[in-house]
């Protein structure tokens, strides 16, 4: 997601990447189940298409929205190696925002100095708060207009389509008061997805008894369809799938 801020009206935008739930080192996981998979090639691979993107968009800064790594509470051997490297790769010329997700315990002992690691509430940058989504925002952000959030991994699943199984966004524009309490008008929602397109779904997008995975922000900002304005699901090349109708086959 390519994101621009102006410092004031007049002025040259300022651009930001925003980049969500790359899991470095998910393969680890595979192979302590016996799966055999060749992680250098996977985790390289998500590495060569982020700097790939990186270095043809040419922003001021890149922000991840967390879930650098796979692990949880543990780092494993695929990160120890991977995540350092990447992160010092891209911290030579970009300024680089971390804000860390469920699975970043201990992500400060992979990141080189350069790094600006965040808050788990996020940042924010103008009118737009960014963080994972594991977490409700801090009633201090009300001020905000725009959340942009990772955490879901949401992807279609509507076996009568073509695009089924495919990675979408999902553009929200919700009551402000179902996520700042008392607060009035309009909050827009945009949900990113994945960068990483070999790992699954969080969670369903609605499901109610989920407790874990599923973000609170969305569970609460969707709890009730009156709270829902307007809903895009849109495919990764910008295409609108459909409205809040197609909400419940996105996973």
């Amino acid at each position: 997601m390519s994101f621009n801020y102006y410092d004031e009206p007049g002025s040259p935008p300022k651009r930001y990447l925003v980049i969500s739930d790359l899991h470095l080192g998910f393969e680890y996981n595979l192979m302590e189940k016996g799966i055999q998979i060749n992680s250098k090639f996977f985790t390289q691979e998500i590495v060569s298409e982020v700097l790939t993107i990186i270095d043809r968009f040419k922003p001021h800064g890149v922000i991840l929205l967390g879930d650098i790594k796979d692990s949880i509470v543990s780092i494993n051997s695929i990160e120890r190696y991977h995540i350092p490297r990447f992160l010092k790769d891209l911290s030579k010329e970009y300024h680089v925002y971390l804000i860390p997700g469920n699975h970043d315990v201990k992500i400060e002992k992979l990141s080189p100095p350069d790094v600006s690691i965040a808050s788990y509430t996020g940042i924010t940058i103008g009118d737009t708060l960014f963080l994972h989504g594991h977490t409700m925002p801090s009633s201090r952000k009300s001020s905000v207009n725009k959340i942009v959030l990772g955490h879901l991994h949401p992807v279609l699943n509507k076996p009568d389509s073509n695009l089924n199984g495919e990675r979408v966004w999902i553009f929200l524009r919700v009551k402000k008061s179902a996520v700042f309490k008392n607060e009035e008008g309009y909050l827009d929602l945009v949900t990113v997805p994945s960068i990483n397109r070999f790992i699954t779904p969080s969670n369903d997008f609605r499901r109610k008894n989920a407790t874990v995975s599923i973000s609170p922000l969305l569970r609460n900002a969707t709890k009730s369809y009156d709270y829902v304005k307007q809903a895009l699901v849109v495919c990764l090349d910008g295409y609108v799938l459909g409205d809040k109708r197609l909400l419940p086959f996105v996973t």
